[in-house]
């Protein structure tokens, strides 16, 4: 009975005039129980597990490309979802793919190819020296972080919070974010580098097994603090390499941190048109539905630990107002 419910509320919810809006899933991190970064954006595997047996149960899944297209062109006629993860976990390889093999799911991976192996992203990094450091530790990082805010003319840190620091350092150039990321480094033991991103072959593997691969820049800055020369290296290296690891260029791509004017702008989407992407994802919430700029997809994290949770997840996702209408043409 409930089933049928929830089948109801999510119809409502997403079609209008019997034309259906696209929902476009996003996970990040997937570990085992007692996985060392277990942050904010980490699911363990029974909860991804769990939220994928829901995205199959009440929606129709296909791959991002054709779910745009299908959605631009008003062709959607059930609730229809994809599935995307950002970063390149090694876990994407080792513990989502499989699972959702074994449902038949198509997804698709967005990876910043200069976190391949043990380079892990500055937020892992992060994570890891909050765990593992001492206070004393703690404050030699607050005091080279401070003399980089000075440099940037930017307020200081009165103590170790990491919120504040984790903060601090998105967004901070990545010159002088490197520069503190080498500190942190240094206080880490190297076993915790290993086993953490995919490595080439396992990207060429995904790309092999039907998933699609997409590019999220190199290093995973945020794009609006870079200069025009970064941002556009950052992005057209990133570009480059994947297509040399999966053997044909990317047509999807994935912002860093993923909000509009204040991570990326639309010098950045003229970039990745200029370079043959065809399809970009954000992290505005919201559905994606005829008319949505298909440089700008809205995608929604799925939130709580039941299918009523998930279910109010979409819902408020598809009440939130479309900031993104088309403005530059169709790429097909």
């Amino acid at each position: 009975m409930l089933s049928k419910i929830y089948s109801i509320l999510l119809q409502k919810s997403l079609s209008s005039n019997r034309v259906f809006k696209l929902i476009v899933f996003n996970f990040h991190n997937i570990e085992e129980a007692g996985g060392q970064l277990a942050v904010s954006n980490t699911l363990y595997k029974s909860e991804f597990l769990k939220q994928v047996k829901w995205i199959r149960k009440y929606f129709n899944v296909i791959t991002l490309e054709e779910g745009v297209d299908k959605c631009r062109a008003g062709l959607l006629k059930e609730p229809t979802a994809c599935i995307t993860f950002d970063d390149g976990y090694k876990s994407h390889y080792a513990i989502a793919a499989p699972i959702l093999k074994s449902y038949s799911l198509p997804a698709t991976f967005f990876v910043s190819t200069g976190h391949l192996d043990t380079n892990l992203l500055w937020n892992d990094v992060l994570q890891l020296f909050c765990n593992l450091s001492s206070n004393n530790e703690k404050k030699q990082l607050i005091e080279r972080l401070n003399a980089v805010l000075d440099e940037l003319s930017i307020d200081a840190c009165n103590k170790f919070n990491f919120k504040t620091v984790e903060f601090k350092l998105k967004y901070m150039p990545l010159v002088y974010r490197r520069v503190l990321l080498d500190y942190m480094k240094t206080k880490i033991p190297e076993k915790y580098f290993s086993n953490l991103m995919l490595s080439s072959n396992e990207i060429k593997a995904l790309h092999d097994e039907g998933f699609t691969v997409g590019s999220h820049t190199k290093n995973h800055p945020i794009l609006a603090v870079e200069n025009e020369e970064v941002f556009e290296t950052e992005i057209i290296s990133d570009i480059d390499k994947l297509a040399e690891i999966i053997g044909e260029p990317p047509r999807v791509f994935a912002y860093p941190n993923g909000k509009y004017n204040k991570d990326y702008k639309e010098s950045h989407i003229q970039v990745l048109m200029k370079h043959n992407i065809f399809y970009a994802v954000t992290t505005n919430p919201g559905c994606f539905f005829v008319g949505t700029d298909n440089f700008q997809i809205p995608r929604v994290n799925l939130f709580g630990k039941s299918d009523i949770n998930y279910l109010r997840t979409v819902v408020s996702s598809c009440r939130t107002p479309p900031d993104f209408i088309e403005s530059r043409g169709y790429q097909s």
